[in-house]
């Protein structure tokens, strides 16, 4: 006898895992089998981490070929309920090892974006594997109007993108990614300062690539919007476990309510400064007043690049170590942008 297998995906990390781990927590599971062990595990009352909820060891297969081989496994394996799987897309530099690309070849933008199109067509074809297995999918689908948030959500990411020996990792990857590609320009002895303004001058945070242009939604699945998992959860899981035709137990609902909540928390560390943004830019322009938080260097960098590329306006960088305190400081250190820029941010 085949076993139920459900599929929890998304192309971004978004919030699938958490989302993995509610459908067992809210149907009453002990026991998850686990593909990497070959073991069933305990499932944990809490998945939650200092980064996510990835104290949950969900079945993370990456790339369509891993895919169908956990699919195999789960199915063969007995359970009087269901398993599930979280399948990722393939990064990029797996591709890049396997055609025996050299780091310098990767480099080439015609390369880079040669091996994300790969990646994009074979992540498309495990949503295509799951209709023609009859395996229910739920898609947790990334939000273009969000694009800060995928920028500073990347170390959430199951493989930090690791595409080159010589990368030097930084505690924010996507700046670590930025220091590779572009490591005639930005590197991680530079001044801070030059730093930061190399990352506002080259970073791409409005054209965040969802992953899911490729991608068959003709086929049947569940799409769920990312922003109504963070702020609407329990409406999220019961409609889910209605489409996986699973029966909630509801007193179950009490402690995941609280889970949810803390869960909540870390989300809301990225996204405060994802809805304060655009009044953050505004607000340093006109010289209103509105306090700063301890930012990071990629934040920073992300209003340097709008205040360049929205208002042409640039900030005196030169020994600036950090932003200060609040915008009406901010916006003594503006001055005319006199960079060449390209034509779209």
């Amino acid at each position: 006898m085949t076993s139920k297998v459900v599929c929890v995906t998304s192309s971004a990390p978004v919030g699938a895992t958490f989302l993995d781990w509610s459908l067992h927590w809210l149907t009453g599971h002990h026991k998850v089998y686990n593909v990497e062990q070959q073991a069933w595990i305990s499932l944990t009352d809490s998945p939650i981490d200092n980064n996510n909820a990835h104290q949950h060891l969900k079945n993370h297969p990456t790339g369509h070929s891993e895919f169908l081989s956990a699919l195999a496994d789960l199915q063969q394996t007995n359970t009087k309920t269901f398993h599930s799987f979280y399948p990722a897309p393939m990064p990029p530099e797996i591709v890049a090892l396997a055609l025996g690309f050299t780091e310098q070849r990767m480099q080439d933008p015609q390369i880079w974006q040669y091996l994300l199109t790969t990646c994009d067509i074979d992540y498309a074809q495990i949503i295509q594997s799951c209709s023609t297995s009859n395996v229910p999918m739920i898609y947790l689908s990334p939000t273009t109007p969000n694009l800060t948030y995928h920028s500073l959500a990347l170390n959430r990411a199951k493989y930090q993108t690791n595409v080159g020996q010589s990368i030097d990792y930084h505690d924010d990857m996507f700046i670590a990614v930025h220091q590779w590609f572009f490591a005639n320009k930005i590197r991680s002895t530079d001044p801070i300062w030059d730093q930061r303004e190399m990352l506002a001058l080259n970073l791409q945070v409005d054209k965040f690539n969802p992953n899911n242009e490729m991608i068959d939604f003709s086929n049947p699945h569940l799409w769920i919007n990312c922003e109504e998992l963070w702020h609407d959860g329990e409406s999220v899981v019961r409609r889910c476990l209605q489409y996986i035709d699973e029966s909630l137990i509801e007193t179950q609902m009490v402690h995941w309510r609280v889970v949810y909540q803390q869960w909540q928390q870390i989300q809301q560390q990225i996204l405060k400064f994802c809805y304060e943004l655009d009044h953050i830019v505004i607000a340093t322009v006109k010289g209103w007043y509105y306090p700063l938080r301890p930012l990071t260097l990629l934040q920073e960098a992300i209003i340097q690049h709008r205040l360049i590329y929205q208002h042409n306006l640039n900030i005196r960088n030169w020994q600036l170590e950090s932003f200060p305190d609040n915008t009406q400081k901010l916006h003594t250190l503006l001055e005319p942008n006199h960079h060449a820029l390209r034509t779209t941010s």
